[in-house]
């Protein structure tokens, strides 16, 4: 199956996979897969992950601040 083009994606409870793909003009966009669909997106793996995260109050950077966060422990500033 050839994957539909899209200039934008949201990572949701169906997709399976983002996968690297290499564009004509040597940018890297990605493939994302879901169970019955295929799409190329112009946005990186990382881009589109990290954009997932922000959503939920993270990011890419801060996901181990996050976990930290998460502990039994006080934390005093």
């Amino acid at each position: 199956m050839k994957p539909l083009k899209k200039t934008e994606y949201e990572i949701s409870p169906f997709t399976l996979a983002i996968v690297p793909e290499f564009l004509e003009n040597g940018m890297t966009g990605s493939i994302a897969l879901e169970e019955k669909n295929e799409y190329s997106i112009r946005q990186s793996p990382r881009k589109l992950i990290d954009e997932a995260c922000k959503y939920f109050g993270s990011s890419l950077r801060g996901f181990g601040v996050m976990e930290i966060l998460k502990t039994n422990e006080i934390l005093r500033f």
